[in-house]
């Protein structure tokens, strides 16, 4: 513990000791109520016994308020986060398999910058376009890195813009399509 409640009450009982006395039962008092060892002497045992009780209790509701706003704080962040419907998240998750299934770069993590892209990809895009723009991909040398740059799609290449996505979609990259003349048009 950090932190502890002391009541005017521990300050009453402490000033039935003598000056001495005073300050050793408060020590004890604050070293026990931030969660310290302590070692209570003979003379201080009974008067010691409720101050501990009421101690307990505050502690133990401080703890249990602590952990109901973290427990609230992190049901928050989850649904800030956590901004997709089900079925949008289903849907998610067919992508990632049918892109994983490429065998090119993997996604490991499906980010909440990357579902928003997505979702804005979804409603201008049915799911079968979205499988046959991946399907394009298969089939595109240029787009798996066979090119003299050595360039390779990236997921996050593909979905990050509407142009991106569009230029894989309508095929601009099959084999066979791409040359020096046309490759600087279809960079723009």
């Amino acid at each position: 513990m950090e932190k502890t409640v002391f009541y005017r009450e521990f300050l009453d009982v402490a000033e039935c000791f003598d000056n001495d006395q005073q300050l050793s039962f408060l020590k004890i008092v604050l070293k026990y109520g931030l969660g310290e060892k302590i070692d209570v002497p003979p003379e201080f045992k009974a008067p010691f016994i409720p101050i501990k009780a009421i101690i307990d209790k505050s502690n133990k509701k401080y703890e249990d308020l602590c952990n109901k706003r973290k427990e609230a704080g992190k049901a928050g962040a989850q649904k800030r986060w956590n901004m997709f419907s089900d079925e949008e998240n289903k849907v998610f998750a067919e992508i990632v398999l049918m892109w994983n299934d490429l065998g090119i770069t993997q996604i490991k993590q499906l980010t909440q910058e990357r579902k928003e892209k997505l979702k804005s990809i979804i409603e201008k895009f049915s799911i079968k376009d979205i499988q046959d723009t991946i399907n394009n991909i298969k089939f595109s040398d240029f787009l798996k890195g066979k090119n003299d740059k050595g360039w390779l799609i990236s997921f996050d290449w593909l979905i990050d813009n509407e142009t991106n996505f569009t230029k894989v979609f309508e095929n601009q990259f099959k084999n066979n399509t791409i040359t020096d003349k046309n490759i600087n048009e279809i960079w723009k």
